[in-house]
């Protein structure tokens, strides 16, 4: 290697970290705020997003959320610890909290 050359790190992308599940239904509600300017399949087709992916979350998009207390008290939890997690102080297992975090803040 020559010294004084750089390398750049990954840059991260939309989505990295997220589970598909997550970026999926980021990437819908984002192509749903869209569909007042454009056609929905000019959008689909510039995307490369599937139809019925599109499809099944649009149809999700006004269920209640049932984790929206646990995700208070999380919200509630992270500020007074300055955005540190005390998983200890929940009656829910590590890998629920896991989830509510990824989904939540990631």
């Amino acid at each position: 290697f020559k010294s004084g050359a750089s390398f750049h790190k990954k840059v991260k992308s939309f989505g990295d970290g997220c589970s598909r599940k997550v970026k999926n239904e980021h990437e819908a509600r984002i192509i749903h705020s869209l569909r007042s300017e454009f056609k929905l399949s000019i959008i689909l087709e510039a995307t490369k997003f599937p139809k019925s992916t599109y499809m099944y979350w649009q149809q999700r998009f006004d269920r209640e959320n049932p984790d929206r207390e646990i995700e208070e008290k999380i919200q509630e939890i992270r500020t007074e610890n300055k955005d540190r997690m005390p998983l200890a102080q929940f009656l829910i297992g590590k890998a629920k909290t896991s989830r509510i975090l990824m989904r939540k803040y990631f």
